[in-house]
């Protein structure tokens, strides 16, 4: 059938369901919000509130009306020169709700982010000149945000070595990463089940346990006690509190002061027998941590 008899298809068959239209097809397109569509490409991007950017469920990446973006600070204070010539690396950008957004959340912070799905990775900054204390402003490259790379799992960044981490981290690539995580389409990591309604420790958790804290070289990530020594000391922490959640993105290595100072664990110091604490208080001055 060519385009004429389609045509000619659809006015019999609009006048069959309406003779009063005389065979006139009326389509109604919704526009397009295409207003956004430059500003939001830019290096300066546009203010958003709390409510106007959403985490699409599926890709856990910033979205603004159906599109990827990523969150910037824009004020630099006064390390705008140094961040300009590139001594300090400056505020990171955001590409998820890490704990660094959260955290921005809660003290009412976030109306300082600008949304930007620019993939060049140069965004127009601004702040106060480190010697004359003037108003400045320019363009520089900025750095993604090691939370939201912990936060994504981004390129399995939780299970690799640390060496393999500053090589995600110095060579990561936007272009790359909104084609991986591109909303309303196909993308390359599924968020878990987290098994969030399973109760107590998975079977495996001694397992997980062990290969986490050697994969943190004994090391508590709090206070950067090593206690290769006294493996007994080390905890691995489930930062949103389910047991079963066991992704590395949510694992946390504590020594067991430390893990009793987290979030609802005021219970915690109450278990450890004063022989622990006290050996911790050695290493760690032993260490020079205290």
């Amino acid at each position: 059938m060519n385009l004429t008899d389609m045509l000619e298809s659809l006015k019999n068959l609009s006048l069959k369901i309406n003779p009063k239209r005389d065979g006139k097809i009326e389509i109604d397109l919704a526009p397009l919000d295409i207003n956004i569509d430059i500003p939001i490409s830019t290096s300066e991007g546009i203010s958003v509130s709390l409510d106007e950017v959403k985490i699409d469920p599926r890709t856990r990446v910033w979205t603004y009306k159906g599109r990827n973006v990523l969150l910037f600070i824009p004020d630099q204070g006064f390390n705008f020169d140094d961040v300009m010539s590139g001594e300090k690396e400056g505020r990171k950008f955001h590409l998820s709700d890490c704990s660094t957004i959260e955290h921005m959340k809660q003290e009412n912070r976030f109306a300082r982010y600008q949304a930007t799905n620019s993939t060049e990775g140069i965004f127009k900054i601004h702040g106060v000149g480190k010697y004359d204390r003037k108003p400045k402003s320019g363009e520089t490259q900025l750095h993604v945000c090691i939370s939201c790379l912990k936060h994504l799992n981004y390129k399995k960044y939780n299970l690799v070595s640390r060496k393999e981490q500053k090589e995600i981290y110095r060579t990561f690539d936007l272009n790359e990463f909104f084609s991986a995580y591109k909303t309303g389409g196909g993308f390359s990591q599924e968020p878990p089940n987290i098994g969030q309604d399973q109760p107590g420790y998975a079977d495996n958790w001694g397992q997980i346990s062990q290969q986490y804290r050697q994969h943190k070289d004994w090391t508590c990530e709090e206070c950067d006690v090593n206690l290769t020594n006294h493996r007994q000391l080390l905890d691995v922490h489930h930062i949103d509190g389910v047991k079963h959640h066991n992704h590395y993105s949510n694992l946390k290595a504590l020594c067991k002061e430390c893990h009793s100072k987290q979030p609802s664990h005021s219970h915690y110091l109450n278990s450890i027998s004063k022989e622990a604490l006290q050996m911790l208080q050695s290493i760690k001055e032993k260490q020079g941590i205290i």
